[in-house]
């Protein structure tokens, strides 16, 4: 229901804002999904699983290592 939220209701909500690029991390998956603003609607760029690297075409030379992602989630969960 919350994973529903998040690609439909919030999907709307952003594009009426005009929000050009958005990113969805799963942790369940172990993956990041990056969605572009194109009309009035998002369409996926790319789903990035561990050993791949996201890059914002928005915010240039701003990249993500997925792996570092989720084993930072990891760290931070073992120690709570």
């Amino acid at each position: 229901a919350n994973e529903d939220r998040v690609y439909e209701t919030k999907r709307f909500e952003y594009a009426k804002a005009g929000i050009q690029e958005y990113w969805v991390v799963d942790p369940y998956s172990r993956a990041i999904t990056l969605f572009e603003l194109s009309g009035q609607d998002y369409r996926e760029l790319g789903r990035f699983g561990p050993g791949s690297q996201v890059q914002s075409r928005l915010l240039p030379g701003f990249v993500v290592d997925v792996t570092a992602v989720f084993a930072a989630g990891r760290s931070a969960s073992s120690q709570k």
